[in-house]
């Protein structure tokens, strides 16, 4: 029997050397092309995102993931992983020995490397053909790049259960922590997942879980990574369990989505077999503003924040929800909404073009108009407060006067504030005298864009995500174009950017207060609110 053994275990090794060899000879060198990837940077060019056909999730460079994770992944999973050059002979001899002993293929033998190769270009199927072009990719891998690098790739591609790949993403799952904080314990537990995800998950089997977790602190205690302290500390203490993805890594998935979007206007196939560099405009330290406002955000009510930046339209942050595992429909993007007083600047525009001022004066107070087709309007101020005397644009943009705002629009005319808005996005919405006070829908996105043409001094931008996007190899495929589109008049904005920093203004508090006169800020902000029922509004142009 033995003798069998030896001699089936050299055909075997011998056999598999001669195919690696004439694999490797006659295969093109653009196997490793990274099929269906797609890897999403920031502003700054850092990498936030990966996606192929085997992984996707937030991405970690391996100097942000604590020594104790990566101390305890090499141990369990490959200890010979920075000597070896793919795969590990001896790790494959003593497997096939196992393998012809028990007759089945139920031994694994893969290095990280070749774990890579797998989840890049493979699949599962215990098969000798498979081990063998698994081998083949890992050499390929290990002569392309570095270790550090390779390593850095595996642990962004594993998967931990509950459909999480990479360490970044599960290690918020599992304990709300970024790898870099990880300990020994909480290593030993993901570590554990690795190796059979729908068995060692905590949420699936405890029991096997933290069977599997002892396991693997015991051979770091083995092996003199640990000391008997930490083996036992590992033992009796526990990190609490959560099961869910913190806020702060469900924001950025509103703004993939933005992503997704113009990609598909630009038509291009995010499933390029060269794969796909997207360079975007996102900022992250916006993005943590973001998040840190919503942790604080305790009511239920959903909300959409936007961060586009003046003479540009790149949209530097976005959210388009309070949680997007509970809720992944983008109101930022999709929501059409009535935009209520958010139009008022819109209108007071036209009216500085058609020869008011800052200074011109209606006057306040309860007003019924006689349309032209017959039937009265009667337009009513905020709990029905009035000045009940004349007032300057100026205070009735500050206070949100609907008795001004309704007197401006009639004098423009419906039709006009109709086209001013075609300008920007053409509907097909009646021009009715309810246009005045916000009675036309419009996404958070689209609105905002026309915001951002008064910030910009009448240049109209279209919001933008996207950077540039390059295949892999270095071909750039599309950049985006800085130019913009005069639509507005340059001083009439500069005059109404003025008018909106009077929601602000405890100079103007008479028959009732600005509309953001409780919120002083240190600089100077132009903004302006709206509000419909159930809906609130604020756009801020500039500080």
């Amino acid at each position: 029997m033995n003798k069998k053994i030896i001699i089936s275990l050299t055909c075997l090794f011998f056999s598999c050397n001669l195919i690696l060899f004439f694999a490797y000879l006659f295969t093109p060198n653009d196997n490793l092309n990274k099929p269906n990837y797609i890897e999403l940077q920031d502003i700054n060019n850092e990498k936030i995102y990966s996606y192929n056909h085997a992984y996707q999730g937030d991405y970690v460079y391996l100097k942000d993931i604590s020594n104790c994770f990566i101390k305890t992944l090499i141990n369990t999973e490959d200890k010979n992983f920075y000597s070896h050059h793919g795969f590990d002979y001896k790790r494959i001899i003593a497997s096939l020995f196992n393998n012809l002993k028990t007759s089945s293929l139920s031994s694994g033998a893969s290095t990280i490397s070749q774990q890579l190769a797998r989840n890049l270009y493979l699949n599962n199927e215990k098969t000798l053909l498979r081990k063998i072009k698994e081998a083949f990719l890992s050499i390929k891998l290990e002569s392309r790049y570095s270790k550090d690098y390779i390593l850095e790739l595996y642990i962004n591609s594993v998967y931990f259960a509950h459909n999480i790949y990479g360490l970044k993403t599960a290690s918020n799952y599992y304990f709300h922590k970024d790898p870099i904080t990880l300990n020994y314990q909480e290593s030993c537990l993901l570590v554990g997942i690795i190796n059979a995800p729908n068995l060692y998950s905590p949420f699936i089997d405890e029991k096997a879980s933290n069977q599997k977790q002892k396991n693997i602190a015991y051979s770091l205690y083995l092996n003199n990574i640990i000391d008997i302290n930490e083996y036992y500390n590992i033992l009796q203490n526990k990190s609490p369990l959560y099961g869910s993805l913190k806020i702060n890594n469900q924001i950025e998935q509103y703004y993939h989505q933005g992503i997704n979007k113009e990609l598909q206007e630009l038509k291009i196939n995010k499933e390029s077999k060269q794969g796909l560099i997207i360079q975007t405009y996102l900022n992250q330290n916006l993005e943590n503003l973001i998040q840190r406002t919503i942790s604080n955000y305790k009511i239920n009510d959903q909300l959409a924040i936007i961060i586009m930046k003046p003479y540009s339209g790149e949209v530097l942050a976005l959210t388009g929800g309070k949680n997007y595992f509970e809720s992944e429909y983008n109101r930022a993007l999709d929501s059409y909404r009535q935009i209520g007083s958010t139009i008022k600047p819109f209108i007071y525009y036209l009216g500085l073009i058609n020869g008011l001022t800052p200074l011109s004066k209606f006057n306040s107070s309860p007003t019924e108009f006689k349309l032209e087709d017959g039937t009265n309007y009667s337009p009513r101020n905020s709990n029905n407060i009035y000045a009940y005397k004349d007032i300057t644009m100026i205070e009735a943009l500050g206070m949100s006067d609907n008795i001004y705002a309704v007197k401006t629009a009639l004098l423009v005319g419906s039709n006009n504030i109709k086209n001013f808005l075609n300008c920007f996005y053409p509907s097909n919405q009646k021009s009715t005298i309810s246009i005045s006070l916000g009675g036309i829908e419009l996404t958070p996105l689209q609105l905002i864009s026309i915001y951002n043409t008064l910030a910009s001094e009448g240049i109209y931008y279209k919001p933008k995500f996207i950077k540039n996007v390059s295949y892999t190899n270095g071909i750039q495929l599309y950049e985006a174009k800085k130019g913009g589109k005069i639509i507005l008049k340059h001083d009439e904005c500069i005059m109404i950017n003025y008018l909106m920093q009077a929601p602000f203004d405890r100079g103007l508090i008479t028959y009732s207060s600005p509309t953001m006169v409780n919120y002083q800020t240190i600089n100077q902000y132009a903004c302006k609110t709206g509000t419909l029922v159930k809906l609130a509004l604020l756009h801020h142009l500039h500080g």
